[in-house]
């Protein structure tokens, strides 16, 4: 997992004022890897079952 990261004054207002943040090495590269894997595992799933989840 990443080391914790705290906000700045400027992304706290940011946040503030438009309610979302785009934040870069949030994870990584293995964690992204492992998402990856786990979503397209769901994705095969979800076309086996013709779309129903």
């Amino acid at each position: 997992m990443s080391p914790l990261k705290h906000l700045t004054a400027e992304e706290k207002k940011f946040w503030d004022d438009n309610g979302y943040l785009k934040l870069s090495n949030i994870f990584t590269d293995e964690e992204i890897e492992e998402m990856s894997a786990s979503f397209d595992d769901i994705y095969s799933r979800k076309e086996k079952a013709d779309g129903v989840i």
